[in-house]
């Protein structure tokens, strides 16, 4: 039987999609276990993390050797920790006789820069700036008028902010604690902040797009995009995001409304949909293998696009460890096919992999 470990800064025992791909585990004969790179053993290579029992129903301590087959959800911050398990997670996807579903993406301003040289993709792409000059990023300011700033490796909205220009000051704006927070700046004030905040983190800055509804609620559409066990790109879900009130984030943690696709857009009559969706079908098209060749190969992908008031599509970001919480939109049958795509693909791998095995104590 092969094994799937998921790997994991702090394992979580809770979360329902890893237990949904253990239980779902047994019918695909792969055994699946949940670690943190921390817990391997630098000398033995044993590990110390969870095996899913299904006589019980839940996760259970266990020693093994690491598994032939990891699913990367491991999230690194700032701290010692996240150093030293981003150092191994690397030597891990350096071994050859381990594979991992997917290779990850680099950061965000990295991206940017390859797609902007792709004629199928840099279209859609909105122009993007690192942060390195502050005169220069002011200038941009005030001549766009309305920017985000938000860090190049960064998640979850985390560290996002909008920069709004007026002829006598500017004034920023931020989401804490689900609530928007803002502060007014004349320009030496505003450069003391940037340096500040660029001092520990590298950021990009990009043009706000005009993302809001009736409401004056930021909006976006998510896609999740997986590889079948044919090792073709597929569409799992879709649907749009819909933020606070006067807020920034669309981010579902940060307190926004998931929404069906097909609801919102029978909602928004105004848009062009068939142009939109014509536009869409190039970028589904096009961008998983683009991204692949640039960069390294992927299982899942997690895709947000903004839809201009003018009809304009624009993709806003993309990640190779997107969150799950839009599968509440599905049916509990299509979630429970979503949990084995893991399974299945990495079965697909399998073929490719020399037969190898894994023991346990």
């Amino acid at each position: 039987m092969n094994r799937l470990g998921i790997m994991m800064l702090e394992p979580d025992l809770f979360h329902s999609f890893y237990t949904g791909m253990a239980e779902a585990g047994e019918n695909h004969n792969i055994e699946v276990v949940l670690f943190s790179p921390l817990q391997i053993h630098p000398h033995t290579e044993w590990v110390q993390g969870y095996r899913y029992s299904n006589e019980i129903g839940s996760w259970e301590k266990d020693i093994f050797t690491i598994p032939e087959f990891i699913y990367d959800r491991t999230f690194y911050q700032d701290d010692f920790a996240s150093k030293q398990a981003k150092a191994i997670a690397q030597w891990l996807k350096n071994r050859d006789d381990l594979c991992f579903l997917g290779y990850g993406l680099p950061n965000k301003w990295t991206i940017y820069q390859h797609l902007k040289k792709q004629d199928k993709v840099s279209p859609y792409l909105p122009e993007t700036t690192l942060i390195e000059s502050i005169p220069e990023s002011i200038a941009r300011i005030k001549k766009d008028k309305l920017v985000i700033i938000k860090p190049y490796d960064g998640a979850h909205g985390n560290a996002v902010y909008e920069i709004e220009a007026d002829q006598k000051e500017m004034t920023i704006r931020t989401t804490k604690k689900l609530e928007m927070i803002e502060k007014k700046m004349d320009d030496d004030t505003l450069a003391r902040w940037l340096e500040g905040v660029t001092r520990k983190k590298s950021f990009i800055m990009q043009r706000r797009l005009e993302n809001t509804d009736d409401q004056n609620r930021p909006f976006d559409l998510r896609i999740l995009l997986q590889k079948s066990e044919h090792e073709k790109w597929i569409v799992t879900c879709k649907g749009f995001r819909a933020g606070n009130q006067n807020s920034l984030l669309t981010n579902l943690s940060a307190g926004a409304a998931a929404i069906p696709y097909e609801e919102w857009k029978k909602n928004q009559k105004q848009y062009n949909w068939k142009y939109i969706e014509s536009e869409l079908s190039e970028i589904l098209s096009t961008l998983p293998v683009i991204l692949e060749e640039e960069f390294a190969p992927l299982f899942e992908i997690g895709l947000d696009i903004v839809i201009g008031k003018d009809s304009s599509v624009w993709i806003l970001d993309m990640n190779s460890k997107p969150g799950h919480k839009m599968l509440q939109l599905l049916t509990h049958e299509e979630i429970k096919q979503i949990y084995s795509l893991p399974l299945r693909y990495c079965k697909a791998l399998q073929r490719k992999m020399p037969a190898a095995g894994g023991e346990s104590t």
